[in-house]
C-alpha cells in the first residue's frame, strides 16, 4: 500500500527531474543531480511520515469506534433482538406486528394533525420537533422491524412473497409517517 500512495509521487519527482536536466542541456553539474536526489529523498521521508501518522490516526479512530457509545450500544441491542426474533417469527407474526404498528402510527399521526401551532414563530420550531419525535420514533421501530424481516427471509423463515406482502404494508405506513411530517412541516412553517 505504502508503493500505491508514494510511486506516483516520486514518479512526477524524478519526471521533473530529468525534465529539468534535459531543460539544462544534460550537462548539469553533479551537484545539481545530487541537489535533485536528496530532494527526492527528503520528499520520501516526508510522504513516510505523513503515511504513518494517517495509520496511527486510523488505528486511533478504528479503536474509538469499536468502544460503543450508550446510544449506539442500545440501537444494537434492539438490532441484536431484531434479528433473534426474526430467526423464530413466521409472516403471519410479522404481519400481527405491521398491524399493530399501523394502528400506532395512525394514532400518533391523527395526534400530530392535532397539535397546536403557537402563535409566536420562535416557540413553532420546538413544537414541531415535539410533536415530530413519536412519529420518529415509529420510523425507527419500522425499520427495525424491516431488518428483522430481511433477517428472517436471509434466514429462510419466510418466503419471498411474505417479503413482497409486508414491503407493501410497510410502505403504506411510510407513507402516513411522512404525510404526517409534511403535514407538520406545513402547518409550523418549518423546513426540515
Amino acid at each position: 500500500m505504502k508503493m500505491r500512495r508514494s510511486t506516483p509521487v516520486l514518479i512526477m519527482a524524478l519526471a521533473l527531474a530529468i525534465g529539468g536536466a534535459a531543460l539544462t542541456g544534460c550537462t548539469a553539474p553533479q551537484s545539481n543531480n545530487d541537489e535533485v536526489l536528496a530532494k527526492l529523498d527528503e520528499m520520501q521521508a516526508q510522504i513516510d511520515e505523513l503515511e504513518a501518522n494517517q495509520n496511527s490516526s486510523d488505528a486511533t479512530n478504528d479503536a474509538a469506534a469499536s468502544e460503543p457509545s450508550q446510544s449506539s450500544d442500545d440501537a444494537a441491542k434492539a438490532d441484536d433482538a431484531a434479528k433473534n426474533e426474526a430467526s423464530s417469527a413466521s409472516a403471519d407474526e410479522f404481519t400481527a406486528q405491521m398491524d399493530d404498528l399501523a394502528k400506532r402510527v395512525d394514532d400518533a399521526a391523527a395526534t400530530a394533525g392535532k397539535a397546536q401551532v403557537p402563535s409566536n414563530a420562535a416557540d413553532r420550531t420546538q413544537a414541531y420537533f415535539d410533536a415530530k419525535a413519536p412519529l420518529e420514533e415509529l420510523d425507527n421501530e419500522l425499520s427495525r422491524l424491516d431488518d428483522a424481516i430481511e433477517a428472517a427471509y436471509a434466514q429462510g423463515s419466510i418466503t419471498r412473497e411474505d417479503v413482497f406482502a409486508l414491503e407493501k404494508q410497510e410502505d403504506a405506513i411510510d407513507e402516513v409517517l411522512d404525510r404526517a411530517e409534511d403535514d407538520l412541516e406545513l402547518r409550523m412553517g418549518v423546513d426540515d
